[in-house]
């Protein structure tokens, strides 16, 4: 690369993953940024994203000499101008150009065509200690997802990562004055915009948010191999611990995990497992250390307390049954209940209503059961008045045309519908 690195530390204020470990509570600064030359659908030319601790507080897409840096927290929005994000968009533009100038000299280095596609990436960042000291730092570059250079710090010099990197090392390194600035920015600049977001952020920094811990059970394709899976979720900040033992040993050498993951809500997720002999799974604890407990968590994989399949198909059958049993009640009863002695109906009258049954009032019922009850077929019909509840009188008329409709000993449970002629008017006969 022909410009010198230092361009790039202008990235002032401009994410978890590739994070060093944090210690205690400890704050870090860090930016990342990322320049590809053939950028696929949906992908960015040049991208820059800058995190307080685990916490992505700005973002800058570029296209062609396009883009914005914007703010992806509250307290960044809420405390920087408009001047902050001007100098911060026209930085990140600045620094895109220069990747665009210098990516056909590394191309060179591996004699690479300038048709294929390549990434350039970098990160650097800064500690600030528990006592508000200054603590590590770091700068390094990458090239098409492989380690490129880095800044030793402790003697102003880089490291190589191969033989195109040496071009580069040669370069830089014939100019101290490269690193001597790297080095000032990282312990003294760096560190004072940190203070600054850290003060900005506030609790949303510092804040200690326990993991939810669960143990689940695993079996293979061929349903002997079992596996133990310890999962935290929820938590902040991102540094935890697992391990796993055994009736008190520490199994940790044979556990499987990933690494620490956002989970996409400003908190992280992380899962340890292990191969336990099945049989014996009671005897393995997942133990969990984090900040945000007052002390260690173990914790033991449970058995589903469901039922015994036996229970389950005997439930079944005794509904089946019980329901078999109450469907045969009831059709032997509709059958008991006798047949229907005489049934009329006229569709005209003087008693039918535009829009509605024509039902007039029941004749005398001897008991008095007049009162008006729902029916389960009336909502689906226009304009239905109510049918009053029949007793054992035979008390029904309808049609209001002096035809009289009896009904022995009670109307029948299902609606029978005729449409009047000429009238478009739904009638229904009990």
């Amino acid at each position: 690369m022909e410009t010198p690195a230092f361009i790039l530390l202008l990235l002032l204020g401009l994410g978890a993953a590739l994070l060093p470990e944090t210690f205690g509570r400890s704050h870090w600064l860090r930016y990342f940024f990322t320049g590809v030359s053939r950028p696929g659908s949906g992908v960015s030319e040049f991208t820059v994203v800058g995190y307080v601790d685990e916490v992505q507080f700005v973002r800058f897409e570029g296209d062609g000499g396009r883009g914005q840096a914007e703010p992806r927290t509250p307290w960044i929005r809420d405390n920087e101008g408009k001047e902050y994000w001007a100098r911060e968009t026209q930085i990140a533009k600045d620094t895109a150009q220069y990747f665009r100038t210098n990516l056909p000299t590394l191309q060179g280095y591996y004699n690479q065509s300038k048709e294929g596609s390549h990434t350039v990436q970098g990160m650097y960042g800064c500690q600030l200690r528990e006592d508000d000291t200054p603590g590590q730092g770091f700068m390094q570059y990458g090239y098409d997802g492989r380690d490129y250079i880095a800044l030793d710090k402790a003697t102003l010099s880089w490291t190589a990562a191969d033989a195109g990197a040496l071009n580069t090392k040669r370069k830089w390194e014939a100019d101290r004055t490269i690193a001597e600035r790297d080095k000032a920015y990282l312990e003294d600049e760096c560190i004072e915009w940190l203070r600054k977001y850290v003060g900005f952020g506030g609790p949303s920094l510092t804040r200690a948010d326990p993991p939810e811990v669960e143990v689940t059970r695993h079996t293979g394709p061929d349903g002997e191999d079992v596996s133990l899976r310890c999962r935290a979720l929820g938590f902040y900040p991102a540094d935890i611990k697992f391990k796993w033992e055994r009736e008190g040993k520490d199994m940790s050498q044979e556990m499987e995990f990933v690494g620490t993951r956002p989970s996409g809500d400003g908190n992280f997720q992380k899962w340890a497992s292990v191969n336990v002999p099945r049989g014996e799974e009671q005897k393995y604890v997942c133990v969990v250390e984090h900040e945000g407990l007052a002390q260690p968590l173990a914790v033991k994989w449970v058995p589903d307390a469901s039922p015994p399949i036996a229970a389950i198909v005997g439930a079944v059958v005794v509904i089946l049954l019980v329901t078999a049993a109450v469907v045969g009640f009831v059709i032997w009863k509709r059958k008991k209940s006798g047949r229907r002695e005489e049934m009329e109906w006229s569709c005209g009258g003087v008693g039918q209503r535009e829009g509605g049954l024509g039902l007039s009032p029941p004749v005398s019922d001897p008991r008095g059961l007049n009162r008006p009850v729902p029916h389960p077929f009336l909502p689906f019909l226009p304009s239905a008045p109510a049918i009053p509840e029949p007793g054992n009188g035979k008390g029904w008329k309808s049609g209001g045309s002096g035809v009289s409709v009896w009904v022995s000993p009670d109307p029948a449970a299902l609606p029978l519908h005729c449409l009047c002629p000429g009238r478009g008017q739904t009638g229904i006969i009990h």
